[in-house]
């Protein structure tokens, strides 16, 4: 449409889609928000994004197409209904990654139809892990397009449209592990000389109470008394009681007293610059100019978890994986597991002090030395 402005001499071009038929929910959450939830049509698939942004025009768009489309007996329609059903309990972050991937497959495989001889799923087998294998130069990425295949097939076999999980199994490709992926002290004190107080704050959050980034940027001031936070996870649910260190937890009060003193006090505790929460991209695109600002390469946010929970594992005295469960909301299975594949790095000053104890101890045929300084 065209808005003429005539006391300025010029016009301006807007363009408005129109999307017929979406349908509007609203739900109370339990701290008295209110937040809006948008449907491709009543009872239909969720729609992503903001309402008018492209990803909320393409998600619309992207459901209408396969409601029209889609033969219910072929790969095609297998989606549509996985995404109308199943995908819209997946976490938002979860949704994004596996988008690319679904649209891969409804490119690639939407009009195959769905096996039902026992040719047809050694054939379907070899056809996606062909495609799998196409990848092998990006593992990860491999891996995950498999994962998400294998997440619509198993919803396939679970509504009785297949008897059978052509994507079972199949192993992965990446091998790699996070061992060594560790932040040190220095590496950590050169991130904060390099960032904002606001970003500095979510980091040290993060690196102390070894929770997952989504549940930093959500930490309400309800959910503090004090001295520690209390909240359920979003990925899990699961409730945890964080105790912080006196020095962060005074800091946080004394943010706290700030912001109640604000005419209007904000929800969450931590913010940009700009006093607005925190956005999954927003960060993402500020903790990487910090990075590079400091030359830092290699670590991710993420690690700053996998850190906290290494290094609490090695101040224990004893190793009680309980304990660690407790605090970070993770099962003793899972503990033990994230420690020794991918952050139970070598501690190669424990491993040196073995040589210098050996060395200092009488009656050893090894030279007594002194172990050297850190200077």
């Amino acid at each position: 449409m065209i808005a003429f402005h005539p006391w300025k001499g010029f016009c301006r071009t807007m363009v408005r889609v129109v999307l017929k038929g979406v349908h509007k929910t609203r739900k109370n959450l339990a701290d008295g928000t209110i937040r809006e939830y948008f449907y491709a049509w009543k009872a239909g698939p969720k729609l992503i994004g903001k309402p008018g942004s492209p990803e909320f025009i393409e998600s619309f768009r992207d459901a209408h197409k396969h409601k029209i489309s889609s033969s219910p007996d072929t790969m095609g329609g297998l989606v549509a209904l996985y995404k109308s059903t199943n995908f819209q309990r997946l976490k938002p972050a979860t949704q994004r990654a596996y988008l690319p991937h679904i649209k891969e497959i409804e490119k690639r495989f939407g009009k195959h139809p769905l096996p039902v001889k026992e040719s047809d799923y050694k054939t379907y087998r070899q056809k996606f892990l062909a495609w799998r294998d196409e990848k092998a130069d990006r593992p990860r990425t491999a891996d995950m397009a498999w994962s998400v295949a294998k997440s619509i097939m198993a919803f396939g076999v679970d509504r009785f449209l297949m008897t059978v999980n052509p994507c079972a199994r199949g192993g992965r490709l990446w091998t790699g592990t996070r061992q060594g992926s560790v932040w040190t002290e220095n590496l950590f004190t050169a991130l904060l000389a390099n960032c904002s107080y606001e970003l500095g704050l979510v980091c040290r959050l993060a690196l102390e109470t070894g929770q997952r980034q989504a549940d930093i940027l959500h930490l309400k001031w309800s959910n503090f008394d004090g001295e520690r936070f209390r909240f359920s996870q979003e990925k899990r649910g699961h409730f945890v009681s964080v105790l912080l260190t006196r020095s962060l937890a005074l800091e946080i009060r004394r943010l706290k007293d700030a912001n109640e003193a604000r005419q209007v006090p904000q929800l969450f505790v931590c913010l940009t610059t700009r006093s607005k929460p925190w956005t999954t991209s927003g960060l993402r695109a500020s903790f990487g100019a910090a990075k590079d600002r400091a030359g830092i390469k290699g670590l991710t946010f993420h690690d700053m978890r996998g850190t906290a929970i290494t290094r609490a594992y090695r101040d224990q005295d004893i190793k009680d994986l309980s304990a660690l469960s407790t605090r970070f909301g993770l099962s003793m299975v899972s503990i033990q597991a994230l420690l020794d594949k991918h952050y139970l790095a070598p501690d190669q000053t424990k491993a040196d002090d073995i040589v210098y104890k050996m060395e200092s101890k009488k009656g050893t045929k090894l030279q007594t030395v002194s172990k050297p300084s850190d200077d």
